[in-house]
């Protein structure tokens, strides 16, 4: 899998375990969840992204990493769609009026 910076170049390619996968729910999260381990330490900055079926999944927050030995990281990352940014936001309607009877 294939990991993009925020200004589209690749940082990495990653050959991830079996565990990792994607959450897809109706109304609710929309996120790839992806384990893997490296020799070296690689750090994702906020925004890389990666495409997986048509969709692509950004790095909104920090990833997990635990240094098992000096030639052996262990990573978790969770990539969100763009329903996440939409999260946290609310919509206010300027300009419409609404008679109440």
């Amino acid at each position: 899998m294939k990991i993009y910076s925020p200004n589209n170049t690749l940082i990495k390619e990653l050959a991830v375990k079996d565990k990792s996968y994607r959450l897809k729910e109706i109304m609710g999260e929309n996120a790839l969840f992806l384990y893997y381990t490296l020799t070296e330490h690689i750090e994702l900055p906020i925004g890389a992204y990666t495409t997986f079926k048509s969709e692509r999944y950004m790095l909104l927050k920090f990833e997990n990493f635990k240094k098992q030995h000096t030639r052996h990281w262990e990573y978790s990352v969770k990539l969100e769609s763009w329903q996440a940014f939409l999260a946290g936001t609310r919509v206010i309607a300027v300009g419409l009026w609404v008679s109440v009877k």
